[in-house]
């Protein structure tokens, strides 16, 4: 659908910093199974969303991805004038493992393309800037190691750390867009998602031509408006209603009293979702712990009923302390006695007439350690979501395959998967040590150096 708009009806550019959720395309089975419904967010600054290549510069849809991620995994890190990424994680989210001429060439061309944007940010302020998307890159082997070292330009790094306006994109999904142009439009479309107007800002056929191609135009060549009509904003406006939670639609704007189309907008409002019954998350939980433990699909929606979420999860958790001591013949038995005669609300009682033990002050060399595992299970998990469906099956039947793993271990894999906490656990802590290596004083002190936010 077309709509047709007077010249003079622009709009402003307000942004709402709300991110979307959007859940993964394409998940693998094991992924689904490890899945804890995070999407992968990055927050863009909105001096990027429309960037024009200038002299005959040009930015594929590999280039932007790979710049995007890149620029993902920097915001969680603290600012440095330099930044040091595992190579790996980059590798697979671009679904290239070991093509590494291709990525030099996408930071060749990120390095060498100069980009120019304007970009509302009040009332009365114009910003036009002009530069490449990064200042340097190095990719340095050490040992069994492979980092990207990275610079940004300073209003690039400005833009990315301060966040004074962004919009939030699932990468995710970005990845799984076909063309150039669906990306170029889907990073626009998703800032204006929640603007007031739902309008994009207002530019002229050969400038929007240039932002969705992601290359400048040849000054030699005519540009027939119907052609790029056909051949590049239809399809991009299809493909992303096919395949986002948006509804996108082209706005031209004509000389007046004239035919001939000057200038483009588009509008853009979230599809239209179904009501569904609101479900307290706290029940989800109880009834998903209670299944956990063994008892019927049938019985469980009648106890979360009769005894609510809170009750039932500290009885859960009294029952599995019981079950750790080997007091426990029955668990299934015993947690329902417990969950009707509140055995927790019991022990809190008693605990309570009993005199505390002095805490010992926790060794903060231990908590560090501790953090440092914790965030390398968190990174290798995202890493492993990030996969193709064949990149992830292929990493877990590597895992599967390994031998040496313990009996209760071996038969939790076959049984359970990834469903299963102890496999989870033993899985991605695999996946760390093959991306990062073992854990040592060096790691760690080098993790305690670029997070410090994790020590407070």
């Amino acid at each position: 659908m077309v709509r047709k708009r007077a010249p003079d009806e622009a709009t402003s550019s307000l942004f709402d910093d709300t991110p979307f959720e959007q859940s993964e395309p394409g998940l693998s089975p094991v992924q689904q199974r490890s899945n804890k419904g995070k999407p992968s967010i990055l927050h863009q600054p909105m001096q990027s969303i429309a960037i024009r290549p200038v002299d005959r510069g040009s930015l594929t849809k590999g280039d932007l991805l790979l710049w995007l991620k890149i620029i993902q995994e920097i915001q969680q890190m603290t600012p440095a004038r330099s930044y040091s990424l595992p190579m790996r994680p980059l590798m697979i989210f671009m679904n290239n493992e070991r093509r590494y001429d291709r990525i030099k060439t996408q930071l060749r061309a990120l390095n060498r393309t100069q980009v120019e944007w304007n970009n509302s940010t009040g009332k009365d302020k114009e910003v036009w800037g002009v530069s490449t998307l990064i200042s340097q890159a190095e990719i340095i082997k050490d040992g069994g190691t492979i980092m990207l070292e990275i610079e940004l330009p300073g209003t690039v790094d400005k833009g990315v750390r301060e966040l004074t306006q962004f919009s939030a994109i699932n990468l995710l999904l970005a990845r799984e867009l076909h063309s150039t142009a669906a990306l170029n439009l889907y990073r626009i479309a998703v800032a204006y998602e929640t603007n007031p107007s739902h309008l994009t800002f207002k530019r002229t056929v050969s400038e929007w031509d240039e932002i969705l191609r992601g290359a400048s135009r040849d000054p030699t060549k005519e540009l027939v408006y119907k052609y790029m009509k056909r051949d590049l904003l239809q399809p991009a406006i299809e493909e992303l209603k096919q395949m986002t939670h948006l509804d996108v639609e082209l706005i031209e704007h004509r000389e007046r009293g004239g035919r001939a189309v000057t200038h483009l907008q588009f509008i853009v409002k979230a599809k239209a979702q179904p009501v569904v019954k609101t479900v307290d998350p706290a029940d989800l939980l109880a009834k998903s712990a209670l299944k956990s433990m063994g008892l019927r699909a049938a019985e469980i929606p009648a106890i979360v009923d009769q005894y609510g979420a809170e009750r039932i999860m500290r009885n859960v958790e009294y029952t599995q302390a019981e079950l750790a001591k080997g007091t426990v013949r029955t668990p299934r038995a015993y947690l329902k006695r417990a969950i009707i005669d509140d055995y927790a609300q019991q022990g809190e009682v008693i605990d309570a007439k009993l005199p505390k033990a002095k805490k010992e002050k926790p060794n903060m060399a231990d908590v560090a350690l501790g953090r440092f595992k914790a965030w390398r299970l968190e990174e290798a998990e995202k890493i492993f979501m990030e996969m193709t469906r064949k990149q992830s099956e292929a990493e877990w039947n590597e895992f599967a395959n390994l031998d040496g793993k313990a009996a209760t271990l071996v038969r939790a894999v076959k049984a359970k998967g990834l469903s299963s906490p102890l496999v989870k656990q033993a899985f991605f802590d695999w996946m760390a040590t093959k991306t990062w290596g073992p854990v040592n004083n060096d790691t760690l002190i080098a993790f305690m150096r670029e997070h410090p936010d994790q020590l407070q």
